[in-house]
C-alpha cells in the first residue's frame, strides 16, 4: 500500500515514452463513402481493414412515426432483435444469433443538415456484425426479422416488458439526471423532441403506465 502511493520520481517519469507535435500527422485519413442505390434504397459502404469482420446496419425511417407512437419505439426494437421468427422461436433464433454473429442490437438517432431543420431525418437502426465467412448466414437471420418477426409468443414479450421496465427504473435512480437533460432538449428543438419521447421520461412513463395494468394494455 505504501509503495502505491508512493509518487513516481523524474527520472522514472522520463522513461515513460512522450509524442511532441510535430510527431502528429497533421492531415488524418480522411475515408470516404461509396454511396449507391440498391433498388430504391440508399446503401452506404464504407471499404475499410476490419480483419473479416462485416458491420453491417440498416435504417428504417422514422420521420413519418406520429409522437404517440415514438414511446415505444425502442421497446420494439428490443422486441425485434430477441422474440423469434416463424421459423425460428427466441431460444433457437438466440443460439443462431450467437453462432453466426458478434451481435444484434438496434440504436435510434436523428440526422439533420447543419443550420437546416428542415431536413431532419429520424432513423431506426439494426446493427449486426458477423465474420465473412457467416455472413450470408446472419443475413438471412435478418432477413427473417423483416419479412417474418413472429410475435405470437405472448409470454415471451411480457417478460421482455417486465425485463426492461426493470432496467429503465434502475436507471432513472441512478442516471435520473439524464433524464431532465433530456426533458430541457426537447423544449428546444424539434430533434430534441424526438428524442426526449424515444429515450427520456416520455418513454418512461408509458413503459411504467404499460408494466402497471398489462393485462389490460396488452
Amino acid at each position: 500500500m505504501q509503495l502505491q502511493q508512493t509518487p513516481n520520481t523524474e527520472e522514472t517519469l522520463a522513461l515513460l515514452p512522450r509524442l511532441a507535435r510535430q510527431d502528429l500527422e497533421r492531415k488524418p485519413d480522411f475515408l470516404q463513402a461509396e454511396v449507391t442505390d440498391c433498388d430504391a434504397v440508399t446503401c452506404i459502404v464504407n471499404e475499410l481493414e476490419t480483419n473479416a469482420i462485416a458491420y453491417v446496419q440498416i435504417g428504417l425511417d422514422c420521420s413519418t412515426i406520429s409522437p404517440d407512437l415514438l414511446p415505444w419505439l425502442d421497446l420494439f426494437g428490443t422486441i425485434a432483435t430477441e422474440i423469434g421468427t416463424g421459423s425460428r422461436d427466441y431460444m433457437r433464433f438466440a443460439k443462431d444469433i450467437n453462432i453466426c454473429t458478434g451481435g444484434f442490437s438496434h440504436s435510434f438517432s436523428n440526422y439533420q443538415q447543419m443550420n437546416a431543420p428542415e431536413t431532419l431525418q429520424s432513423l431506426l437502426w439494426f446493427q449486426l456484425k458477423a465474420l465473412s465467412g457467416y455472413l450470408l448466414e446472419a443475413i438471412e437471420l435478418v432477413r427473417e426479422v423483416f419479412a417474418d418477426l413472429d410475435l405470437t409468443n405472448r409470454q415471451r414479450i411480457r417478460e421482455i416488458v417486465f425485463r426492461e421496465f426493470t432496467w429503465t427504473e434502475h436507471n432513472v435512480q441512478s442516471e435520473g439526471y439524464s433524464l431532465a437533460a433530456s426533458r430541457v432538449f426537447a423544449h428546444l428543438s424539434r430533434s430534441g423532441m424526438i428524442n426526449e419521447h424515444v429515450h427520456g421520461v416520455t418513454s418512461y412513463l408509458k413503459l411504467k403506465e404499460l408494466v402497471a395494468d398489462y393485462e389490460e394494455h396488452e
